[in-house]
């Protein structure tokens, strides 16, 4: 009789299928010109390994639908443009900090507590963090750049200074009132 054995951890980047590669529409904005999109939704992935196929050439990554809980080794995808980790497990964000190039970040259905690695990013302009465990918002004001901001199914009981924001054109929010 066979032993059962228990089954093995998914890494992007080490395991599994190879991602597809093409073009694909990212939320808030067009397939990226010239650059390589690496598509590794619905992979079961858990973690993002070092050997994770995204280098120089790569402007979008899209790891949505996944059970990834942090977002790590993703500082050798330096001209990252656009990323997607939509519906994974993430508890924190602060993976993106050195993705200082990124213009779309699409992060909703998660478990993100806070805000967090956005401060060098000046030049996003396009952030979802809907679905998420949000209660405030902070360091937001430094995306300088940002004209869509979704921030709805949060738990934000306040917001803060948003006045550096003059290029937002789309800001979703909704908070839950209660009478008492």
């Amino acid at each position: 009789m066979a032993a059962a054995t228990a089954p093995r951890r998914r890494e992007a980047g080490h395991h599994g299928k190879p991602p597809s590669k093409g073009a694909r529409r990212m939320p808030g904005g067009a397939a990226s010109p010239g650059g390589l999109v690496v598509n590794w939704s619905g992979q079961g992935l858990q973690k993002l390994g070092p050997t994770l196929p995204c280098d120089a050439d790569t402007h979008t990554l899209i790891l949505d639908k996944n059970q990834i809980i942090k977002l790590e080794h993703l500082e050798k995808c330096r001209n990252l443009m656009q990323l997607s980790v939509a519906h994974n497990r993430l508890v924190r964000m602060m993976g993106v900090a050195k993705l200082t190039k990124l213009r779309v970040l699409n992060l909703p259905h998660n478990s993100i507590g806070y805000v967090e690695g956005l401060k060098d990013l000046v030049h996003l302009e396009w952030l979802n963090l809907a679905g998420n465990n949000l209660k405030a918002i902070e360091q937001i004001n430094s995306c300088i750049s940002l004209q869509h901001l979704d921030l709805s199914d949060n738990n934000i009981s306040q917001l803060g200074d948003l006045s550096k924001l003059v290029s937002l054109k789309i800001f979703l929010v909704w908070f839950d009132v209660y009478l008492m």
